[in-house]
């Protein structure tokens, strides 16, 4: 656990910022010691009193929980509701806060924070969680367990803003001025002491400035309209030295912050003072520690952990760094999600060499839930060459075993699995690759010879998980599912067997039958997935949930010839019992049923393939080549009294085709794109005469095109079309529109 440590202490130390408040300070350790009374809130030094007692609740117990109005109204803020937003809207000068009650998100100055705790409405007054509302907004936050109190002090912002309050009672001006006013290079002093050398403009801090605090360099940098803005430097009480971009008056955009050395403890984004974004924190030999997401000071989201590298001869580069040597002194220790500092989510662990050794759920910094742990090495195979043969081959090869953790304990072990295929640099299954059955491996393996492949699951693997277009065997090496995956489940459209044979096609979640699919039956002339010959089966179509038929929709019986257990060669399918509609066969409701045609054609591993026609309520509507089960290639089409001949791609009207009548007069030729006109095309009437040719877009005239009178050779119009109109009467529309 060292480099939690390191990063936990780290991260304590980079918050120790006078204008930010470190996580630390109102741990529950500190909060236990409080006296046991309703806490108390001073801000900017008044000590603010609500009619109901302030609280500390939410999901720890220790946030701070007072009413909207009276903590931002104390902050300087112009409260307003919104109703037809149904959001509040806190205004000072050019800052704005909008939220919506009873949510976690607040938005300060357009940038979203999304808090831990939601906002509460009781008694018809919305309570807020006054801590990480103070942080957002960039304000001092300190919390004192001995009074219960939680202090709220002036930014670096607004301390700039009351000093200039104070006039000429307490400051002095010497350098340049116009027409009274302090304009150009100048000197402010408070009290007598040097408080500001720099540039004026109408009275106001603009340009280039420094500022100081007893006779101290605290600001260098950019000024506007007297607050600190664009590139500069703010020297800390500690003596880091945060050197970055400012925005109205805060820390926000690109920064560094440095310790009192000069070594660099963190730079990635700010926002009002706080580490909010993505950046990358180091320890103190200037080596990343953690690179990744931030949010109000805290490792949350997704980030990469990092340790130093010993006895390792490719530490691993470490992202985001300029500097070559420290990039081989480092060594990815986990990636995954993170939360308030800690490990927390779906996430990978290293060993101290970098590579790969468990993958799956963390909580609080421990493993914690279902995961698989991992370990490479070097193992012989037996395979097929080029030319079929079975020889051995050495295989680097990944060691998967389930396991289970609770609270960082191993709980339990479970089956152990042997992974070949590509993978990431670390050891990650990633790519296309096949997953063994340890014990069944060895099981068909004699003792001493190479291992025999029998295959668990075959397909595409996600950063480690078996995710995307894959195949999963039984314990015998045979096919039980083909299709979509995720996590290693059933998850999308996909098929399953039973002994071999198809059993079922359609969608799963979570690994059962659930959405639209078919179960398969067949007739006893079947002998199973080696059958040849001619045969039959019927296919049983619905919707499924978990895993049970909860709403038949049709039956059909497909007729034809097989090979090894599939639909190969001419083979027709018929509509057999239709249960949604009214006008369909009901053969299974009959002793005698007249079934309607649906496919005849060529059939290919149980997918139209070739030459065939499709029919809908008896009636063809194509007739031409298939592809993979879908119309592709040449084809005809008829839909709406019209004949489409032309090509066909995935299953759409694609290129140029030519559509007619029943009466075989030509009425369209142009371009289709997506089963639409789309390009250039002719239109003609029902006698055949030219009456558009133009452009298309989504079988509307849309583009440049001309309209014909009556000869079909001369134009009565020539023009932009909008949406099937001409451009005058599209605009005419438009003005009618409300």
């Amino acid at each position: 656990m060292r480099h939690r440590m390191v990063l936990l202490s780290l991260a304590a130390a980079a918050l120790a910022c006078p204008y930010t408040l470190s996580p630390m300070a109102l741990t529950p350790q500190a909060v236990a010691a409080a006296v046991d009374s309703s806490p108390q809130l001073v801000i900017n030094g008044t000590v603010i009193q609500g009619d109901s007692p302030f609280y500390r609740g939410g999901g720890a117990g220790t946030t701070f929980f007072a009413p909207a109005r009276l903590v931002l109204e104390a902050l300087g803020y112009t409260v307003a509701w919104k109703p037809e937003e149904q959001v509040i809207q806190a205004a000072l000068q050019e800052s704005v806060i909008t939220h919506r009650p009873g949510s976690t998100i607040w938005t300060v100055d357009d940038h979203p924070f999304v808090f831990t705790d939601s906002s509460i409405t009781r008694d018809g007054t919305l309570w807020i969680p006054v801590q990480p509302l103070a942080e957002a907004l960039g304000q001092e936050l300190k919390w004192s367990s001995l009074t219960s109190t939680l202090y709220i002090k002036p930014s670096f912002s607004t301390s700039i803003q009351e000093t200039l309050g104070y006039g000429y009672t307490r400051l002095s001006y010497e350098g340049d001025t116009v027409d009274g006013l302090r304009h150009g290079d100048g000197k402010l002093y408070l009290d007598g002491k040097l408080w500001y050398e720099g540039s004026f403009s109408q009275n106001k801090l603009s340009g280039g400035g420094r500022l100081y605090t007893n006779g101290q360099l605290r600001y260098e940098g950019g000024f506007s309209n007297d607050q600190p803005q664009g590139r500069a430097k703010l020297y800390l009480a500690d003596g880091s030295v945060y050197d970055g971009e400012f925005r109205n008056g805060h820390q926000s955009g690109e920064g560094t912050l440095l310790d009192a050395i000069g070594r660099p403890r963190y730079h990635g984004d700010w926002v009002n003072g706080l580490m909010e974004g993505t950046g990358d924190i180091y320890d103190d030999k200037g080596l990343i520690v953690y690179s990744g997401e931030m949010k109000q000071n805290r490792q949350q989201g997704y980030g990469v952990a990092y340790i130093e590298a010993k006895n390792i001869t490719d530490a691993s580069p470490t992202d985001g760094q300029n500097n070559s040597q420290t990039k081989a002194k480092t060594v990815k220790v986990y990636d995954g999600q993170w939360e308030d500092n800690v490990r927390s989510g779906t996430g990978k662990s290293y060993d101290d060499q970098g590579k790969l050794e468990y993958i799956g759920s963390w909580s609080k910094d421990k493993k914690d839930g279902s995961g698989y742990a991992y370990k490479l090495s070097k193992l012989e195979w037996i395979i097929k060459n080029d030319k079929g043969e079975l020889i051995r081959d050495a295989k680097e090869t990944t060691e998967m075993r389930e396991v289970r953790y609770r609270n960082g304990i191993l709980l339990e072990q479970g089956n152990r699995y042997l992974y070949v295929g590509d993978k990431l640099s670390d050891g990650t299954p990633h790519g296309n690759g096949v997953m063994h059955d340890e014990t069944q491996t060895r099981t068909a393996t004699s003792q001493g010879a190479a291992n025999k492949s029998v295959p668990y699951y075959e397909g595409e693997f996600e950063q480690g998980r078996l995710t995307g277009t894959g195949k999963l065997y039984d314990n015998k090496g045979q096919l039980v599912y083909e299709g979509k995956v995720t996590d290693g489940k059933r998850n999308g459209r996909g098929k399953s067997y039973e002994n071999g044979v198809l059993a079922y096609e359609g969608e799963w979640s979570a690994d059962q039958m659930s959405g639209l699919g078919r179960r398969y039956t067949y007739d006893k002339s079947y002998t199973g997935k080696d059958f040849n010959g001619s045969s039959s089966l019927l296919m049983y179509e619905g919707r499924f949930a978990a895993g049970k038929e909860t709403e038949p929709i049709a039956v059909y019986r497909q007729y034809g010839l097989f090979q090894n257990g599939l639909a190969h060669g001419y083979g027709a399918v018929m509509l057999l019992h239709d249960y949604k509609n009214e006008n369909g066969p009901k053969s299974l409701d009959k002793q005698q049923g007249l079934a309607w045609l649906i496919y005849e054609g060529e059939l290919s591993e149980g997918l139209r393939e070739g030459q065939g026609r499709l029919y809908e309520n008896n009636t063809l509507v194509y007739e031409g080549e298939f592809r993979k089960d879908l119309r592709e290639g040449q084809g005809n089409s008829y839909e709406n009294g019209l004949v489409y001949i032309g090509p066909f791609k995935n299953d759409l009207k694609e290129g140029e085709g030519d559509m007619y009548d029943a009466f075989k007069t030509l009425r369209f030729k142009g371009t289709f794109k997506n089963g639409k006109k789309n390009g250039f095309g002719r239109l003609y009437t029902e006698n055949g005469v030219l009456s558009y040719e133009g452009q298309f877009k989504n079988d509307w005239k849309h583009g440049y095109g001309k309209l014909f009178g009556s000869d079909g050779k001369t134009p009565y119009y020539q023009g932009e079309f909008r949406e099937d109109k001409t451009l005058s009467q599209y605009l005419d529309d438009m003005k009618e529109k409300p």
